[in-house]
């Protein structure tokens, strides 16, 4: 790697002229800035300036607009845009904001909500055998019930309970590793049949939030979905035609 003669330039000036001086160096491609404390061994007397940059804020929400439109940042010409105030700058992102923020944050919620009927429906889908209303059997006065999957080895151990009436799993589906399904226990006892399960590496499931069968919500969920997606793909098309016609202005303004 080619090495390159450098220049130690010290500039002293007044405050009203920092953020020009600073401008102008910057343009000049060659600039680096250096800590002054690394240069001079007596800098008790040096104190840092501390003055709120106003500009960093207002670049940072820029470029979340940016990246949640897929705006990849460019090196662009823009002098038309060195004169502006930081008022100028924050008015405008404040607008972008307005217009181009809101769809996104909009988006962003239909995609939190499809993700969420993804889990509901991948939840709910291995209790579909059964043929009964969620809501009715956790209203049981006098049983508690117990959604759940078994590892495949722990549902064949459950043969060796099969002298106690209350230890009894129904299963509605299984995997290669799982079976999926409920148990039932009287209240009288429930913490026993709690601890032969927990033995066996039952895990629970809630699937409280399940109203009616489950196949009948899996097909509600999936409904729900795809009406979601269509809702992002729009907001979608409202994002890229706002993109096409701002775009220029963002990079420059960035």
């Amino acid at each position: 790697m080619a090495l390159t003669k450098m220049k130690l330039v010290n500039i002293i000036g007044v405050m009203a002229a920092l953020d020009d001086t600073v401008s102008a160096l910057g343009k000049t491609g060659v600039f680096q800035p250096d800590e002054t404390e690394e240069f001079f061994s007596d800098n008790h007397n040096l104190i840092p300036i501390n003055s709120a940059d106003e500009y960093s804020p207002l670049l940072e929400k820029l470029k979340e607009l940016m990246n949640g439109s897929s705006i990849r940042p460019e090196i662009v010409d823009a002098p038309e845009y060195d004169e502006m105030s930081v008022d100028d700058v924050r008015e405008f992102i404040e607008n972008t904001d307005s217009e181009l923020g809101e769809l996104i944050v909009r988006r962003d919620q239909l995609l939190h909500e499809i993700d969420v009927c993804h889990e509901n429906v991948e939840k709910a889908r291995h209790f579909v055998g059964l043929g009964l209303d969620v809501r009715n059997i956790g209203e049981c006065e006098y049983i508690i019930t117990r959604f759940g999957r078994l590892p495949k080895d722990s549902y064949v151990k459950l043969q060796a309970y099969s002298e106690n009436p209350y230890v009894e799993f129904f299963p509605c589906t299984h995997d290669e590793q799982y079976y999926w399904g409920v148990y039932v226990t009287p209240i009288s006892e429930v913490d026993n049949i709690d601890r032969i399960f927990s033995r066996l590496y039952f895990e629970n499931v809630d699937i409280t939030d399940i109203n009616g069968k489950p196949a009948e919500y899996v097909v509600e969920q999936n409904k729900l979905k795809s009406k979601l997606e269509k809702e992002v793909a729009e907001i979608n098309k409202d994002i890229d035609s706002y993109v096409v016609r701002h775009r220029n202005h963002i990079l420059k303004m960035f």
